[in-house]
């Protein structure tokens, strides 16, 4: 009788915590390890640094893994500047200064692209910069109720997971738009069905903020008007199905300027647009100049 034999599966490590020696980073600015000669990306891990990192996902051809703790680290490695930046995933290279950010974001780049075309060398353009922080004109806010303890978290999804990570503020949210936590906070215990609205998303056009709610059963006109009542200054819809929206004041089209073309541009609420506004016209700017349009 002819025996075939077949290797033993691999054990996963998923879950497990490993040390990784970090080599070099991607284009995202995650480390680069090896380990059973699968390669290994660890988010917030810099190259030069040895890390324990806990597996979160084990695949065929590569391992991905969440940095825990620094064993030896860079001297790029920094004090994140937002006290929720080692769990909330809205930022995820807070732990580099902004000039170290734009370092590693374009020597990866340039390696991905060269790898790719077998090019020796690319014709880099210098880079556009602005405000680290303040900056962000749009953002998607996650709410869950917990309908045990009878609260909720507002903030933005952890890292690696689906949970909430409850905030107060986000630094590098623009200032108009910083009062939605603490209305949110304020006003959704006093649903009549807490559990209706699932997520916020606020976005800035001409320094007027707009507060867009996604509620999957409806809410009423005085549940509505108590969001209105705690935030006036901003522009309230609702939206009950994904693209369909309602004014719940007066109809206003945000609208965004491009200054130094005498441009104003009329938007939905669900298009798309660059969050960070002064590096919008920058780039508009520097089309316009490549291009040569008179």
């Amino acid at each position: 009788m002819l025996n075939i034999y077949k290797a033993k599966p691999k054990a996963s490590l998923l879950g497990k915590t490993l040390n990784f020696d970090i080599d070099n980073s991607d284009y995202e600015v995650q480390g680069i390890s090896k380990h059973q000669q699968k390669i290994v990306f660890v988010a917030a891990a810099l190259p030069g640094e040895q890390v324990q990192a806990k597996v979160v996902e084990d695949k065929a051809g590569f391992i991905r893994a969440q940095t825990v703790n620094v064993i030896t680290p860079s001297p790029l490695r920094i004090a994140p500047p937002c006290v929720y930046a080692n769990v909330c995933g809205g930022c995820q290279l807070q732990h580099l200064s902004p000039e170290s950010q734009r370092e590693l974001k374009l020597k990866g780049v340039d390696a991905l692209i060269r790898h790719q075309t077998n090019l020796t060398q690319l014709p880099w353009q210098p880079m556009l910069e602005s405000a680290a922080t303040g900056y962000r004109r749009r953002a998607r806010i996650g709410i869950w109720y917990d309908k045990k303890q009878r609260r909720f978290d507002i903030g933005f999804r952890r890292q690696a997971d689906k949970q909430i990570v409850a905030v107060e503020h986000c630094m590098v949210l623009s200032e108009p738009l910083s009062p939605v936590f603490n209305v949110l906070q304020q006003v959704l215990p006093q649903l009549k069905d807490p559990a209706a609205v699932t997520h916020a998303e606020v976005l800035l056009a001409e320094q007027l903020p707009f507060v867009i709610l996604r509620h999957i059963r409806p809410l009423s006109a005085s549940d509505r008007q108590l969001f209105v009542d705690a935030w006036p200054q901003a522009i309230w819809l609702g939206e009950a199905e994904q693209g369909q929206f309602s004014y719940w004041q007066q109809d206003v089209i945000p609208e965004y300027p491009l200054a130094d073309q005498g441009l104003r541009l009329q938007f939905s609420p669900d298009d798309f647009i660059q969050v960070n506004a002064g590096l919008n016209q920058q780039m508009v700017n520097q089309a316009l100049d490549w291009l040569q349009v008179n």
